[in-house]
């Protein structure tokens, strides 16, 4: 009788552990992903298009403030020309949230941005 139990235990235990392992890989991907926004946060304030190149999504859109929509080739190229500069950016608060293997950054932050010289 002593047995089953035992195995039982261990069978419950070892789920625990597994439960507890995947929280702390969420965690680390969480971690991961923050790091990849802070980067994207540098590489655009320096004007650092072959970082931007590289973390944004080839199908990547953003609709400004104007309620234009742009593409991550719209973006780049006014980066490289000079035409879009990113003033330092002051994050407010930022969350994670993670559903499988798509994650969704929602930000508050403080920021200038420059379009042909001008702040928008």
């Amino acid at each position: 009788m002593n047995r089953p139990f035992t195995l039982i235990l261990a069978l419950v235990l070892l789920s625990g552990v597994g439960v507890a392992l995947n929280r702390h890989t969420a965690k680390d991907e969480q971690k991961e992903v923050l790091s990849t926004d802070d980067a994207r946060i540098k590489a655009r304030t320096s004007g650092d298009v072959q970082t931007m190149s590289k973390i944004y999504a080839d199908d990547y859109t953003l609709v400004t403030a104007e309620g234009d929509i742009r593409t991550k080739e719209d973006q780049l190229s006014e980066l490289r020309s000079g035409q879009l500069q990113f003033r330092p950016v002051e994050i407010l608060e930022r969350t994670v949230r993670l559903y499988g293997n798509t994650a969704i950054v929602q930000s508050r932050e403080r920021s200038t941005i420059i379009r042909n010289g001008q702040d928008i």
